[in-house]
């Protein structure tokens, strides 16, 4: 396990506790010093999480904290100061706008969502398409709808787009609208995490989001992208 070893007065990383290892990232690089507040996040997430897998190894990627400071870290390493996110193709799969025929609880748990793009939104048919070419004009998300999500997108610091890149690898791209969204705070955990596993295809179609509600893992879910939304409104990492 890990234990906070302060840099610099106001800075820390984490250490191993057996030998004082720095935490690496995914490229093998000790994670950059970060404000101790926000070493204290990435902490309080280990001891909190699932972070052993069956053999009892450490898995620190289970963290979504841990995973967006990895990536923070290449990049500050390869001394890039921004990244570039474009969702306007993929946008076209979001299944947000693209309910199951009897998705009457999706529907119900994307509220805030609707609610958010107002009259603009729209439910179209389920994607089957493999390209954008391939789709009936009538098919296509309008560009209306794609571009408010990306202007929000490109609103946001480097961390926030960081956030929006893995959470969209983690969720399989299920919904652009519904990461973004939750980003900026203008959707609640908890409606983000109940949206997202019934339209990702954790349950079987007509699972009524009341039995989503009570599922154990789903409240652990919960919790984990909880103490990732502090971490994301926390003060600037380098």
């Amino acid at each position: 396990m890990y234990k906070l070893q302060r840099i610099d007065g106001d800075h820390a990383i984490l250490v191993s506790t057996d030998e004082n290892v720095p935490l690496l990232n995914h490229s093998g690089d000790p994670i950059l010093p970060v404000p101790e507040e926000v070493a204290k996040m990435l902490l309080n997430d280990f001891k909190r999480g699932d972070m052993f897998d069956e053999d009892e190894n450490f898995i620190p990627q289970r963290s979504y904290i841990y995973c967006n400071l990895s990536s923070l870290t290449a990049l500050k390493l390869e001394d890039e100061e921004a990244y570039e996110l474009d969702v306007t193709e993929v946008m076209q799969w979001d299944r947000a706008f693209r309910l199951q025929a009897d998705g009457g609880e999706e529907y119900e748990a994307i509220k805030s969502l609707r609610e958010f793009f107002g009259e603009d939104y729209v439910v179209l048919p389920l994607n089957s398409a493999e390209s954008v070419e391939e789709m009936k004009e009538e098919d296509k998300l309008p560009e209306h709808i794609i571009k408010k999500t990306q202007d929000l997108l490109n609103g946001f610091n480097l961390k926030e787009t960081m956030a929006v890149d893995m959470l969209l690898e983690h969720f399989e791209m299920t919904s652009v609208a519904l990461v973004v969204l939750w980003v900026k705070q203008k959707i609640s955990t908890d409606e983000f995490t109940y949206a997202m596993v019934l339209l990702t295809g954790y349950f079987d179609v007509g699972t009524s989001l009341e039995e989503v509600k009570s599922v154990y893992w789903v409240n652990n879910m919960i919790k984990k992208m909880e103490r990732f939304g502090q971490y994301l409104a926390s003060e600037d990492i380098f």
